[in-house]
């Protein structure tokens, strides 16, 4: 996998962005939602993602991480 992107040249790159990803070029644009987690505070499982919203998980991220450890999901 990693020898397949390294070898995917700019102009590639470009084509592929404004055929799927740019709303203004792409003709069935689709809406790309990428959520990003610290590696440094507590990380919601699979399970967790299953059964709570990202929102709730959020939450719960941001009370860990200020020390409100009193609660389990």
């Amino acid at each position: 996998m990693a020898e397949l992107l390294q070898s995917i040249e700019k102009e590639e790159l470009l084509v592929f962005w404004n055929k799927y990803i740019n709303p203004s070029t792409a003709p069935a644009y689709t809406r790309i939602d990428v959520q990003m987690w610290s590696a440094k505070i507590w990380r919601p499982t699979v399970s967790d993602f299953k059964e709570y919203s990202a929102k709730t998980l959020a939450l719960y991220g941001c009370l860990h991480s200020e020390g409100n450890v009193d609660f389990d999901m």
